[in-house]
């Protein structure tokens, strides 16, 4: 899934477990980024990046 980060940095492990505007419980963890081909630890504040998220709850994601 594609995505921009708004508020960083966010690091590679990092948990969610909300979503705005919604009261669908999650507990997903970011395994993987990707910026321009190239894995990254971390995502900084305004890059956009192909992420990857695993746990309860990535069904209510919309692509």
């Amino acid at each position: 899934m594609s995505v921009r980060c708004l508020r960083g940095p966010v690091r590679r492990g990092a948990r969610f477990n909300s979503l705005s505007n919604s009261a669908q419980a999650l507990d997903l963890t970011l395994t993987q980024a990707v910026v321009y081909g190239h894995r990254v630890a971390q995502l900084d504040t305004g890059l956009t990046a192909f992420v990857t998220l695993r746990g309860e709850g990535v069904q209510h994601l919309m692509c």
